[in-house]
């Protein structure tokens, strides 16, 4: 895949290393909350935040692009990108 001559070279989870440095505060191992919705009997918030690293090369300089992916529950998604 290839965007603005970027090349994808790699997309995954944030680990440890990445959130040292990361545009985003990282999130709470444990979410704790009061409005939680049964969906199937699990129990489901409505708000979810997930992080995405997506690196692209050009010719010898490489960008990383940080992704904040906003699910709430009947509305789309909303994404908010970051590129370091």
């Amino acid at each position: 895949m290839k965007s603005n001559n970027y090349q994808l070279i790699e997309k995954r989870k944030p680990n440890k290393e990445d959130w040292k440095n990361s545009p985003f505060e990282k999130p709470p191992n444990f979410k704790v909350t009061l409005s939680v919705v049964k969906i199937n009997g699990l129990p489901v918030t409505w708000t979810d935040l997930k992080y995405k690293v997506i690196i692209g090369k050009k010719e010898n300089r490489t960008k990383q692009i940080w992704l904040e992916i906003k699910t709430t529950y009947f509305q789309k998604p909303k994404l908010n990108f970051i590129i370091k």
